[in-house]
């Protein structure tokens, strides 16, 4: 049947049309599907929009249209795949089909008849769609007469099926044997790979008590190594106080002629002065005197430059002995590290 625009919309079919979600096309065709399968009602595009709650004409008819058009086609589908179908079943069904979208469509030209045109359109189409369906239903007919043909033949393709499945099923067997065995040796390989397997972990056990060993009279050599370094720089330690004392005590000397230098020139100074006091009345004396100054700073940056000199050459001693005993080191190390037993003897 078909609802009147003015009569309630039944409780539960708007309650289902509240509960649905998304855009106005998505609910528009489960509420049509809803009313139709579980109220036998088929809704127009105002009812649509009512109980959808919003939404344009033009897409409560589009969804009307493609309902209807999957329903003819879900209803060709079950005709032809369904057993042979009564004439008078079939003309009922296609003639209340067409009765119902017929009143649908009447009931919409005179709600809106800006659309009547689009609607007339989809009437036609719908009748169009509906002679294809007569077509293809006297088509079905004709494809279930094939179909029983077929199902005869597909007998037959069966029985030769079970011989295939048993003749598939004696070669399973037959690979089920054949597994077992290999499951056999495979087990035989896995017992002789443990076996194996524990041989190579008793070597290893050997080998890390070895590298034990090795890192034990490692660790001795680098001690003695140690220990023998530590010598060596208490000697160089020794060697180079030694040097230092010496060049202390050079330096000291030095230092004393540069302080008894220092007197001769300030006594030079003091003469010059009481010279240049008698300047009148001794001319070549003073020039004497001149003279002797001169030799004495002379012979004062002589002195200096070698107190200089021989500092010089007791840092360079000393920087030579050390990379001599860092040689002696590095050398003993790697030797220690290349053969402790000789390295420890």
């Amino acid at each position: 049947m078909l609802l009147e625009p003015q009569a309630p919309y039944p409780e539960a079919l708007k309650a289902f049309a509240a509960s649905c979600t998304g855009d106005y096309a998505d609910c528009y065709q489960e509420i049509l599907s809803e009313a139709f399968t579980s109220h036998g009602l088929i809704l127009n595009a105002k009812q649509l929009r009512e109980l959808a709650g919003g939404g344009s004409q033009t897409t409560a008819q589009r969804c009307i249209t493609a309902w209807r058009q999957d329903l003819s086609r879900k209803l060709a589908m079950r005709v032809r795949l369904g057993a042979q179908v009564p004439e008078d079943v079939l003309q009922t069904a296609n003639g209340l089909i067409e009765t119902l979208w017929m009143q649908a469509r009447d009931r919409a030209n005179q709600e809106y008849d800006q659309d009547r045109s689009e609607l007339q359109a989809a009437q036609a189409d719908s009748a169009a769609r509906l002679a294809e369906s007569q077509q293809e239903l006297l088509q079905a007919r004709v494809e279930l007469d094939q179909a029983k043909a077929l199902e005869t033949a597909k007998d037959a393709q069966l029985e030769a099926l079970r011989a295939e499945i048993a003749a598939a099923n004696g070669r399973l067997a037959q690979a089920a044997r054949d597994f077992e065995q290999e499951r056999r040796a495979r087990a035989e390989q896995a017992a002789q790979a443990r076996s194996a397997q524990e041989a190579l972990e008793r070597e290893l056990r050997e080998a890390e008590a070895r590298s034990e060993q090795l890192r034990a009279d490692l660790a001795r050599a680098q001690s003695e190594a140690s220990q023998r370094f530590d010598r060596m720089l208490v000697e160089h330690r020794e060697a180079v106080s030694s040097v230092q004392r010496t060049c202390d005590a050079r330096l000291a000397e030095k230092d004393t002629q540069i302080r008894k230098l220092q007197a001769r020139v300030e006594a030079a100074t003091s003469q010059e002065l009481e010279l240049q006091m008698q300047a009148v009345r001794s001319a070549q004396q003073i020039e004497h005197l001149e003279k002797q100054a001169g030799v004495m700073r002379a012979e004062l940056e002589t002195v200096r430059s070698a107190l200089q000199a021989s500092r010089d050459q007791v840092q360079a001693t000393q920087a030579q002995l050390i990379e001599h005993l860092k040689a002696a080191q590095a050398q003993v190390l790697a030797t220690a590290a290349q053969d402790p037993v000789a390295a420890s003897a």
